[in-house]
């Protein structure tokens, strides 16, 4: 499985559902992949996502040891699908279909113990008391 961030995703999401509003032509499987996975890589450098190489599309096929490369396998799966109710979340499912992609929240990942202490209201004072009465 690979981590990305959510951000990520969701800035992708929106450039997607952009891109698929300002196309005409729907029925072209092997353009509209063409330009989501150049939008994967473009939205990677914009969202900083930090890959080793620096090529998301490359990271994603080797990490999920594809067979096929990622272009082959989603025009395999848009060709069998109707594009013209297609949405930005719509593709990122395929491409999630395809390749197992864990969306972490990186502020959600540092939240520590203490932050989650403070957050449900728990005190040192309450285990101070007790340690006076021994």
């Amino acid at each position: 499985m690979i981590e990305l961030p959510q951000e990520y995703r969701d800035l992708l999401e929106e450039r997607l559902d952009e891109y698929l509003d300002s196309t005409d032509d729907t029925g072209d499987a092997a353009g509209m992949v063409q330009d989501l996975i150049e939008l994967l890589q473009r939205v990677a450098l914009e969202c900083e996502v930090e890959i080793p190489g620096g090529d998301v599309v490359a990271h994603l096929e080797n990490e999920s040891e594809l067979e096929d490369g990622l272009f082959d396998l989603l025009l395999e799966e848009l060709e069998e699908e109707n594009l013209e109710d297609f949405t930005g979340n719509n593709l990122l499912t395929l491409v999630e279909k395809i390749i197992e992609i864990d969306w972490v929240d990186q502020d959600q990942d540092s939240f520590g113990v203490e932050e989650l202490d403070e957050d449900l209201g728990f005190e040192g004072t309450e285990t101070d008391e007790l340690d006076e009465d021994f």
